[in-house]
C-alpha cells in the first residue's frame, strides 16, 4: 500500500514532501483539491485525527491552566476556545 498526497499544486510545503518522495523513490498516489473524491476523503481523515486528538487531550485541563499567563503573547484568535 503506497502513501496518499494530499496536496495544492502551489503549496511550498506540498512541494518539499513531493522532492523528498521523488528523491527517494517512494511510490505514492497524488491527490489534488481539484478531485471532489479526494477532498471528501482527506476531510474525513482529518475529523478522524482531530477526534482523536480531542480525545487525547480530554482532561487534561491543567495544560490549558499552565498556558494561559502566555496568552498574551500569542495573537488574539478564538479566545473564547481558551
Amino acid at each position: 500500500m503506497s502513501p496518499t498526497l494530499y496536496a495544492h499544486p502551489f503549496s511550498s510545503h506540498c512541494q518539499k514532501v513531493l522532492v523528498a518522495l521523488y528523491e527517494n523513490d517512494v511510490p505514492f498516489e497524488y491527490r489534488t483539491r481539484e478531485d471532489a473524491s479526494a477532498m471528501a476523503e482527506a476531510r474525513r481523515l482529518l475529523d478522524l485525527a482531530y477526534g482523536w486528538l480531542e480525545q487525547r487531550l480530554e482532561g487534561r485541563t491543567w495544560a490549558v491552566d499552565e498556558a494561559r499567563p502566555f496568552r498574551q503573547y500569542f495573537p488574539p484568535g478564538a479566545p473564547d476556545r481558551d
